[in-house]
């Protein structure tokens, strides 16, 4: 005796209303389920939906710095916080409102990690010392530790529970390829890219900075390897060390494609907690200028440095609007501050040392734009800017 199963055709006319191949409307259903299934997520769309679908400012997951969706990374030297950084960071997705005060803003309050660096027990000590004395959250935090395959353990696990954040420690061990080899590294990260668009999620690569870059300006092109990179990047942060406190760090936005200028020329200071592992914004902000090459590498570009290569009317444009701001007197410590910055900035070069006292020689002595106030060696004397020869 024959008997059919449940889905037999053997009667054609048998549950026609959910045969596929009798029921024109079923059939069009699983097709563009298929379909969904294949696209994963809508690639193209018409200017006015764009419009009308429009959001009155670009969605943060930490504003103003990390998009919702999109690729970000963190570049610095070894040992210097890079790592520690990126976790609080997803501690602070997870259950706060705020990373080093700018304000956070969530679907999902979730967050991964792929670290490929170290190990379950000492990423176990890291983020224990991180978020104590309460763990609440930790178990939002998924933690992954191979290097094959990323994009597809991503794609499966953003799928399943979807996370506003992941974090790649780091980028060197997950990319398989010539880490100069620019074609290559925009390729792979096409890939991830895809995913932080599909899933809605933010991804941040941490990456080295080359060699010999400790020392030297802030700059998207200190990361390690081919310009792909950094081209594939929305946001490029790099953490420098101060030169004076061991303890104090520098986060300096690189590059970001949204950030109004003034956030790419000035460092957001840090202070190090050696004990909980953690950052805090100081509030206190450092031209990039003075982050840069100092010491021996100054002196040797002292030579090339003349301050007299500029016509009299941008000293006059500097010292008006970024030295002598509001016609401000200053005393002789100040005066070298203001000047190193204002300059540093317009030259993009570090002035300090020879070549600093080469420009205030220049000012005062040959353009006379600064006049001094005082006898020589009183604390009560005070330097301005002169109006002669020229109107302000």
């Amino acid at each position: 005796m024959q008997t059919n199963t449940p889905n037999s055709f053997n009667d054609p006319h048998k549950n026609k209303e959910k045969n596929p191949h009798l029921n024109p409307k079923v059939r069009d259903e699983n097709l563009l389920r298929d379909q969904q299934d294949t696209d994963e997520y809508k690639r193209t769309y018409t200017a006015l939906e764009l419009i009308e679908n429009r959001n009155d400012e670009i969605p943060m997951l930490v504003e103003p710095l990390i998009l919702q969706s999109g690729l970000s990374a963190l570049i610095g030297t070894s040992d210097i916080g890079k790592s520690q950084l990126l976790r609080q960071l997803a501690i602070d997705v997870v259950r706060n409102s705020t990373f080093l005060d700018f304000k956070i803003k969530t679907q999902h309050r979730k967050a991964i990690l792929i670290c490929t660096e170290d190990y379950p027990d000492s990423i176990g000590y890291g983020i224990r010392k991180q978020s104590d004395p309460f763990q609440d959250g930790m178990d939002k935090i998924r933690v992954y530790f191979e290097t094959a395959d990323i994009t597809a353990y991503l794609d499966e696990q953003l799928s399943n529970d979807p996370a506003d954040l992941v974090v790649v420690d780091a980028w060197g061990d997950v990319f398989e390829h010539n880490l100069n080899d620019s074609g290559q590294i925009r390729q792979t990260l096409n890939e991830y890219h895809r995913i932080a668009l599909k899933h809605t999620c933010a991804i941040v690569f941490l990456h080295h900075a080359a060699k010999g870059k400790n020392d030297s300006r802030p700059s998207k092109d200190n990361a390690l390897g081919g310009q792909g990179f950094e081209a594939k990047m929305r946001l490029v942060m790099e953490l420098k060390a101060d030169s004076q406190d061991d303890n104090l760090r520098h986060l300096c936005i690189v590059k970001g494609n949204y950030l109004p200028p003034d956030m790419k020329r000035k460092s957001i200071a840090l202070k190090f907690n050696p004990e909980t592992f953690t950052f805090t914004n100081t509030g206190e902000r450092k031209s990039f200028s003075e982050l840069g090459i100092k010491g021996k590498n100054a002196a040797a570009t002292d030579r090339v440095f003349r301050p007299e290569s500029m016509d009299k009317d941008t000293h006059v444009q500097i010292l008006q609007n970024k030295v002598f701001v509001n016609g401000c007197t200053l005393k002789l410590d100040g005066l070298k501050k203001e000047l190193s910055i204002a300059y540093g900035d317009h030259l993009e070069e570090y002035i300090g040392g020879k070549k600093l006292q080469k420009l205030m020689d220049y000012l005062l002595t040959d353009l006379q734009l600064i006049r001094k106030e005082g006898k020589e060696r009183s604390p009560t004397s005070f330097y301005y800017l002169t109006t002669t020869d020229h109107q302000l």
